[in-house]
């Protein structure tokens, strides 16, 4: 599943970054919110998953790079969203 997972997300962060390198973020504006949704849930997946199952070790590090590969998105993402309401709200 964890495999499954990580995959989804790698191939997210490819089309994440691709978004970011053509500098059209305004064109692919509900993609990419919907890219950052899914991780959101990816990150919600992981306090499940880790508050009901009990992992061996290399099952928690593969846990932790899923973790990790959501923040990525997820953080700048909103951070982003944040910047662009604040400055939306300045021009009214």
């Amino acid at each position: 599943m964890i495999v499954l997972v990580l995959f989804i997300q790698i191939v997210s962060l490819v089309f994440f970054f691709k978004i970011i390198m053509e500098s059209e973020v305004d064109s692919f504006g509900c993609f990419w919110y919907c890219i950052a949704a899914l991780h959101f849930l990816f990150i919600l997946r992981f306090i499940y998953v880790e508050i009901n199952f009990s992992y061996l070790w290399y099952e928690q590090i593969m846990e932790l790079i899923s973790l990790g590969i959501s923040l990525f998105i997820v953080i700048p993402t909103t951070i982003y969203y944040l910047i662009k309401r604040n400055r939306k709200q300045e021009k009214k």
